[in-house]
């Protein structure tokens, strides 16, 4: 991220094509973490229906 900000300076961008860049990043992480949690979700439900827990009797 600062190696991008740094370019971005370096080619005397605006403060405003900084923003946009930055908003552009935050965007794409973002849908990359949405990803991520569902393939951890269905992973770990997954794993709960492979192994479901032991049943514990009663007193």
């Amino acid at each position: 991220l600062a190696e991008a900000i740094d370019a971005l300076i370096a080619e005397q961008a605006t403060a405003a094509d900084v923003r946009r860049q930055l908003r552009d990043m935050q965007n794409e992480i973002l849908a990359r973490l949405t990803v991520l949690e569902g393939a951890t979700s269905s992973a770990r439900s997954e794993a709960c229906r492979a192994h479901p827990p032991k049943q514990q009797r009663g007193d």
